[in-house]
């Protein structure tokens, strides 16, 4: 499941209540419909440090890999977050869209902010009780 989360204004007034990216509106809805799709791996855009607990309240079995766009927890978050009752993860990356791609919270390429991806998580279905 691909999510753009809409990262949270409401606190800076860039939304109110009622306006489709309230973050307050949008929060209880995100949170009923993952409780209720519980998707094995979950991609999502646009999201802010403080908007991860929701999807971490709904999806409790689920971890997450990726960074904010600046770094850690700076910035709009690219994240995927899997079950781990189903996955494993191998190996993962992420790399920052400019000219020097390793360069955390890097833009270049006429870019006014820093855009990222994470990929390259390669996942399977984790070990049996036997094979430990």
């Amino acid at each position: 499941m691909s999510f753009n989360i809409r990262y949270d204004r409401s606190a800076s007034g860039g939304t109110v209540s009622g306006d489709p990216d309230h973050w307050p509106d949008r929060r209880p809805l995100l949170i009923e419909l993952l409780e209720r799709e519980q998707p094995t791996l979950l991609g999502i855009q646009e999201a802010l440090h403080g908007q991860l607990a929701a999807i971490e309240s709904a999806l409790p079995r689920h971890r997450s890999i990726g960074y904010g766009r600046e770094g850690g927890s700076g910035g709009e978050l690219s994240a995927i977050f899997y079950d781990t009752t189903r996955l494993e993860v191998l190996e993962w990356d992420q790399f920052w869209l400019s000219d020097t791609p390793a360069l955390i919270g890097s833009a270049t390429w006429g870019t006014p902010s820093p855009g990222s991806w994470c990929g390259r998580g390669c996942a399977t279905s984790p070990p049996g009780p036997s094979s430990r």
